[in-house]
């Protein structure tokens, strides 16, 4: 279960996703469900300023490790060939895989 204090930083991280998101190509926006657009946008913190230079490209903002966490899940999930998809899952594999045995050697 989430708690109330990592649910805020997530509140903040949806501002600055959905910021991301509006820089996309309307068709690789169209790639992400909208019920998962929607409920960011709902749950998002009506008070937080994300303060970032739109001249810039997304990849140059300070964004929140929350906001990349989401990012990576939207490309992973949405916006990748199936051949990136396979990387990325590879990759978690081999990371849980070395998280694992790292636990095991503590």
């Amino acid at each position: 279960m989430i708690t109330a204090e990592k649910f805020r930083i997530y509140q903040k991280a949806f501002v600055e996703v959905l910021a991301v998101l509006e820089r996309l190509e309307k068709e690789e926006y169209e790639k992400i469900p909208k019920d998962y657009l929607d409920n960011m946008a709902y749950f998002q913190d009506k008070d937080y300023v994300f303060e970032h230079d739109p001249s810039l490209e997304p990849d140059d903002w300070e964004l929140m490790p929350e906001t990349k966490a989401i990012l990576y899940t939207i490309v992973r999930d949405y916006l990748c060939d199936p051949e990136e998809r396979e990387y990325y899952e590879a990759r978690e594999a081999r990371e849980e895989e070395q998280l694992r045995r790292e636990e095991e050697t503590d």
